[in-house]
């Protein structure tokens, strides 16, 4: 098959982190979304949009999130989604986890590979 028009996509940018010593400093109020291919529709993408980061864990390893997340979400793409309508990747979902008594689900923040990706040559 060959497209008649190029359809017009760049690449998304990768969220640059600001860190207050070990602890990641994340963006207020930030709207951010989860776009993956869970078990219930896997041949289906499914995005969570309108959920929110709801803190840090493992001195900033890792991003604690209120997006909707089931069997199959892992390696989800979390955005953020900027002031002027754009998006970012701000992580890659990866399970769900009880911290007290309140289950969230669990992402790497890109600040844990943006670097490798950078050196490759893979992110604009």
């Amino acid at each position: 098959m060959e497209l008649v028009n190029e359809i017009p996509l760049k690449p998304l940018s990768v969220h640059e982190f600001a860190r207050e010593g070990e602890k990641l400093k994340l963006p207020e109020g930030a709207s951010i979304l989860r776009a993956g291919y869970s078990q219930d529709r896997a041949h289906l993408l499914a995005a969570h949009s309108g959920c929110s980061v709801e803190g840090t864990a493992e001195s900033g390893r890792i991003l604690l999130h209120d997006c909707d997340a089931t069997r199959g979400d892992s390696g989800s793409a979390l955005l953020l989604k900027t002031q002027d309508g754009d998006y970012r990747i701000l992580g890659v979902s990866v399970a769900v986890r009880t911290y007290g008594a309140q289950d969230y689900g669990v992402a790497v923040p890109s600040v844990n590979f943006r670097e490798q990706l950078s050196t490759r040559n893979l992110i604009p």
